[in-house]
């Protein structure tokens, strides 16, 4: 077993893919659009950047705690016009690493999202 856990450390160390910071305007607009809603904290970071699993990695650039679907629409399309990472976060209770920042980017902590918009009865069905 430890042969094949080595084995499996090393391949992944080679295959895993090089951090690539946004550039600064990526944070200049994150922060003209989410200011309200975002931080830089280390704390914060380290707290959104690890999970329940044994893996430890660096944590992301920034948080964005969305509270209504404006907010976390926003920063997903900001993320994806300038190719930066984005990690849904609850509660941080995953098991197997989902929410690790393995290349940087924004954690999008949706735990204040807590209003039911509609109830779709016949989904239950």
């Amino acid at each position: 077993m430890v042969i094949f856990t080595t084995y499996c450390k090393k391949a992944c160390i080679k295959q895993a893919p090089r951090y690539r910071p946004p550039p600064p305007r990526f944070f200049w607009l994150i922060c003209k659009s989410c200011l309200s809603n975002l931080t830089f904290a280390l704390a914060v970071r380290e707290q959104h950047g690890r999970d329940e699993s044994a893996f430890s990695v660096p944590p992301p650039d920034a948080v964005v705690f969305a509270e209504v679907t404006q907010d976390a629409s926003d920063a997903v399309a900001l993320c994806a016009r300038y190719r930066a990472p984005t990690i849904a976060f609850g509660v941080g209770s995953s098991l197997k690493g989902p929410l690790l920042a393995v290349q940087g980017g924004v954690s999008l902590d949706v735990s204040r999202m807590n209003k039911a918009l509609a109830i779709l009865g016949e989904a239950f069905d």
